[in-house]
Formats: structure tokens, C-alpha cells, sequence
């Protein structure tokens, strides 16, 4: 602050700030202690690795700026490093395609009528086992991983109605599968999609 009071820096009990926040905390800082805010990190000339409390250097207005890793000094974690592995963890579970082979096993046993031994419990499969303990504060992320509720439970519901279904009448049981492959399991694709840009 400057050697200055903090009582200094209101006007008429208003305080003019720029406000942020990392992963774990919220920041403010007084308008008038602000130079400027620079986004160009282009210019970035690293020196070392960034390990802990060491820095890189950038060139400013001709000068040589210090430039910290900001989460390493408060020990919290990247949101950026946090969203890549988001990223990652979304498209292993995508390319896995752990409910087209889902569809698949069941086309197989209506075809067959052999028993279909996937999980009928949408809540033990594994991309549920990974969706009920994901949180983040994300507010858009949020809204988006909420909408893979109901086309995913409605996939795995799906079951027992085409068993029921397929003793009755084969090609209806098939051909509701086939218009579910084309809907719900579009539907949650898309939201894989969705999802990555949001993080």
C-alpha cells in the first residue's frame, strides 16, 4: 500500500478496485495503485524453470520486469494446468466411447438373446463414477456438466424397456435403439464437446 492508510483510499466510504480471483481466493486492489494491466505475455523471456519463488522476465517500456508465477506464491493450483486435464480426462473418456460400446453390447443381446451384463445403474458406470465426485466452482462448467443427467440416465433406463420390448416385438425394440444411438447418444457427445470449449 505504500506506506499508506487504507482509510486514505476511500472517497465518500466508496472504493474504487480491480478485482480478481484465482482457484482459491478473491483479490481487490486500489485503482490508484494500479499502473497499468498488461495482457501481452507474448513477450515472455524465461529464465530457469518456475520453481518456487523463482520468476521469468519479460520486457516492458524498455525495462526488464520480473514476472512471478502468481499461484505458486499463494500455493494454489493453476486453472489453466486444472482445465487442461479436464480437457484430457473428457476426451480419453470420449475416445473410449464408453456408451456407443454400451449401445453396442445391448444391440448385441437383443440380436442374440444372450443376457446383457453392462451395468444397468447409470450411477456404476464409470463415466458416472467420475461425473458424481467432479466439482468445480466453474458456473458455466457447472451448467453444462448438469445437462449430462438425463440423456445419461435415460440411456442406461433404456435397458430393461427393450428386453420387455425385444420378446414382444424384435424390430420395434431395434429400431428404438437405433433412434436412441441417434438421439441420446448424439445428445451426450455433444455435450462432451460442449464441455471442452467451456473448460
Amino acid at each position: 500500500m505504500s506506506g499508506k492508510d487504507i482509510k486514505n483510499l476511500f472517497s465518500n466510504q466508496k472504493l474504487a478496485a480491480i478485482t480478481f480471483s484465482t482457484v482459491d481466493a478473491s483479490f481487490a486492489i486500489p485503482l490508484e495503485q494500479v499502473l497499468y494491466i498488461e495482457k501481452d505475455v507474448k513477450r515472455n523471456l524465461q529464465v530457469d524453470a518456475l520453481e518456487e519463488f523463482n520468476h521469468g522476465v519479460i520486457t516492458f517500456q524498455n525495462n526488464t520486469v520480473q514476472l512471478f508465477d502468481f499461484n505458486k506464491l499463494l500455493g494454489s493450483d493453476n486453472y489453466q494446468q486444472t482445465m487442461k486435464a479436464l480437457v484430457d480426462k473428457l476426451d480419453d473418456m470420449e475416445q473410449q466411447q464408453q456408451h456407443k460400446d454400451w449401445l453396442d453390447t445391448l444391440e448385441k443381446s437383443l440380436k442374440t438373446n444372450t443376457p446383457f451384463t453392462q451395468a444397468l445403474d447409470p450411477n456404476k458406470c464409470a463415466f458416472s463414477q467420475w461425473y458424481n465426485k467432479f466439482e468445480t466452482e466453474n458456473k458455466e462448467l457447472t451448467e453444462v456438466l448438469q445437462c449430462f443427467d438425463e440423456p445419461h440416465k435415460r440411456l442406461h433406463g433404456l435397458t430393461k424397456t427393450l428386453i420387455d420390448m425385444n420378446t414382444d416385438n424384435h424390430e420395434e425394440a431395434i429400431k428404438t435403439l437405433e433412434q436412441e444411438r441417434l438421439s441420446t447418444l448424439t445428445e451426450l457427445i455433444h455435450l462432451f464437446h460442449l464441455t471442452k470449449e467451456r473448460a
